[in-house]
């Protein structure tokens, strides 16, 4: 067998695709009120906590379409990390405070 620059970069990449699959954080994203947990077991991997906020805030969106807002202020996302590290807690009632004012300075 012939071996050529392009076998070892396949084989590089080949080692090294676990490892960069390591180094990308898995964020979890609960729901959580003064009288209720709702786990996220499964995670997403994102890049940043940057991505993560935005993921949450996405999430909270969804939510408050489909089952409205009356109970807002009562709810939260809270995101750990992988280590369930809490790596911030966005109330329902924030998020929509600032979709909505980032929709008039629009």
């Amino acid at each position: 067998m012939e071996f050529s620059v392009s076998h070892l970069n396949k084989a590089r990449i080949l080692t090294c695709h676990p490892l960069m699959e390591k180094l990308m954080p898995r964020f979890y994203f609960s729901l959580s009120s003064k009288d209720a947990h709702i786990p996220d077991d499964s995670g997403k991997e994102l890049a940043t906590l940057n991505d993560a906020y935005e993921h949450a805030r996405k999430l909270i969106h969804k939510i408050s379409f489909h089952v409205g807002l009356e109970d807002a202020e009562a709810w939260k996302v809270v995101v750990p990390n992988d280590d369930h590290d809490a790596q911030m807690i966005i109330p329902f009632s924030a998020s929509h405070a600032f979709s909505a004012q980032r929709r008039r300075t629009e």
